[in-house]
């Protein structure tokens, strides 16, 4: 698709001014908010910003054209994962151009595919649009997607719900029509201290984490062997142990334990039935450990993220892409997004967006020119399209 120079120039403009805010995930995001903000109402968008439950970052839609339910979101999130400078070939927080690629901490993952729609934005005439053009920007994706729900919540009472999703990750501009979940656990381990020499006085907290341990490693054998999707890679659910901390010394039988663990469900997989046979394979390998009625007490676990499969295949969304671009059929990935977010509330939705995900989270993360070119090459496509024949026109 031939985008015009002045197009590109505009949003390239845009991602410095983004990639200039430092929008990394412990630090607030209200800068970037305010500055959106602004651009889009001095535009003539309805525009709603959603605080976070603490105040220090909010969420922000905004809508081009009638202020009605219907229509399509763009959707993208505001942080990014740290940067140290010193690893750097150019400062993280300065776009930097090097031939045919722009260097910047989210310049890839997704401030290019935000910039790309703001650009559009500006070029949108929404006074003549019969359809709406929403767009969505979350806090906190990179943290287990927890900005995002406070967005959908309000669909349908204080902010119109959509019909259609674009999640605008970066796809290099192939469509992603589904995707396994995400689900983060910490356990904790509780054990008796006691001088090493005497260890049958307590109970060590790290051998019972052991034993869990070697629990999640046959269910994760059992997992292997279950539900595959073909396209997925890997095909089946995966479980990882990310983090494990424990003791206080080596003379002293360890009184806690703790460990951070992941589970990746691939599309039509039940969690709970997983979470169940982990508790049948805890117990039994656990039986020469502890008594299985101290189980109870001694390991005690959390969820601290959840985010949803995604599977739309044959939707709404995904055909008109197919529409658009002639594609064949959608990708899959073995990451999660807030697709699943958007999908479980009744909305069909796809991942679709410039950049390469390769590049994202590493250093001297960059997003070629090319690929801001066929995004906004896509979204003109797209209004045209729109603008013709609705969101659910032939």
């Amino acid at each position: 698709m031939n985008v015009p120079e002045e197009h590109l120039a505009a949003a390239v403009g845009i991602l410095e001014q983004l990639v200039a805010f430092d929008t990394t995930s412990h630090r607030s995001n209200m800068e970037l908010v305010t500055w959106v903000n602004a651009l889009l109402s001095e535009l003539g968008a309805t525009t709603s910003i959603l605080p976070s439950p603490d105040g220090r970052k909010a969420n922000l839609f905004a809508t081009l054209g009638p202020v009605r339910d219907g229509g399509l979101v763009l959707s993208g999130h505001s942080d990014v994962v740290p940067a140290d400078a010193a690893d750097w070939a150019s400062p993280p927080f300065e776009l930097s151009r090097r031939g045919d690629r722009l260097h910047g901490r989210g310049a890839c993952d997704m401030k290019g595919s935000i910039a790309c729609a703001l650009a559009f934005a500006k070029r949108f005439d929404a006074k003549s649009s019969p359809i709406p053009i929403h767009l969505a920007l979350s806090y906190d994706e990179e943290l287990g997607c927890l900005g995002v729900p406070g967005i959908i919540s309000e669909f349908g009472r204080t902010l119109p719900k959509p019909g259609m999703v674009f999640v605008v990750e970066p796809t290099s501009m192939r469509p992603i029509v589904a995707h396994k979940g995400y689900l983060a656990y910490e356990t904790r381990f509780l054990g008796e201290p006691a001088h090493s020499s005497r260890p049958g006085d307590g109970i060590s907290a790290i051998r019972i984490a052991v034993a869990f341990i070697s629990a999640l490693e046959a269910l994760g054998e059992e997992l292997s062997r279950g539900v595959n999707v073909a396209d997925m890679t890997p095909s089946f659910s995966t479980i990882n142990v990310g983090r494990i901390e424990g003791g206080l010394a080596t003379n002293v039988v360890p009184p806690q334990c703790r460990i951070l663990w992941e589970l990746r469900p691939v599309p039509g997989v039940e969690v709970q039935a997983v979470l169940d046979r982990l508790g049948v394979l805890v117990a039994r390998s656990l039986e020469k450990v502890i008594p299985v009625a101290d189980i109870g007490s001694r390991i005690v676990t959390r969820e601290t993220g959840a985010e949803p499969t995604f599977s739309d295949p044959s939707g709404p969304a995904f055909r008109l892409v197919q529409e658009l671009t002639g594609c064949e059929g959608g990708d899959t990935a073995a990451y999660g997004s807030e697709a699943g977010f958007f999908h479980a509330a009744g909305i069909s939705t796809v991942i679709m967006g410039p950049g390469d995900v390769l590049q994202a989270h590493r250093i001297d993360e960059y997003i070629e020119i090319d690929q801001l070119a066929a995004g906004l090459g896509f979204l003109d496509a797209l209004e045209l399209r729109l603008r013709r024949n609705g969101v659910d026109g032939p």
